[in-house]
């Protein structure tokens, strides 16, 4: 009987984890943020990319001056970003990226598994370039009303 406890209870946990999928339980709006991004002195941001699995992009916080956006929210309940820089002067500061959208996370019964994909685009000093891959362990994700 103790052996089924601790089997049952391990299940138990092991479900809710596979539910909570970074503490994004159930549907609903989230503020979506970037928890860190480890760019170095000097490196500016120059274009980004958001993809949403189970969900919708709703909102952007703002949209800067000199930038390009592309949004799609596709009837399958996939949503993609994407944002570039116009001229070099433009380039983001990663405090940008604090609740920078709102995204509708839709029930899983009718998507399948939610997930969120960014990837940030950057140019050092030198003009070399590199890039953020970031999924939902990076994110930081506020329930909204």
């Amino acid at each position: 009987m103790k052996n089924f406890k601790v089997i049952a209870y391990f299940l138990f946990a092991f479900f809710c984890a596979l539910n909570s999928q970074a503490g994004v339980t159930g549907p609903g709006k989230w503020a979506v943020s970037i928890q860190k991004l480890s760019l170095n002195e000097h490196e500016r941001i120059t274009a980004f990319k958001v993809n949403v699995k189970g969900g919708r992009i709703l909102t952007l916080a703002e949209i800067p001056e000199d930038w390009s956006f592309q949004i799609k929210n596709e009837g399958t309940h996939d949503a993609s970003l994407a944002a570039g820089m116009i001229h070099g002067a433009a380039a983001l500061s990663e405090n940008y990226f604090n609740a920078f959208i709102m995204i509708e996370k839709k029930p899983a019964i009718s998507t399948g598994k939610f997930d969120i994909l960014i990837e940030v685009f950057t140019v050092l000093p030198d003009e070399s370039e590199r890039s953020f891959k970031l999924s939902l362990k990076d994110l930081k994700l506020n329930k909204m009303n």
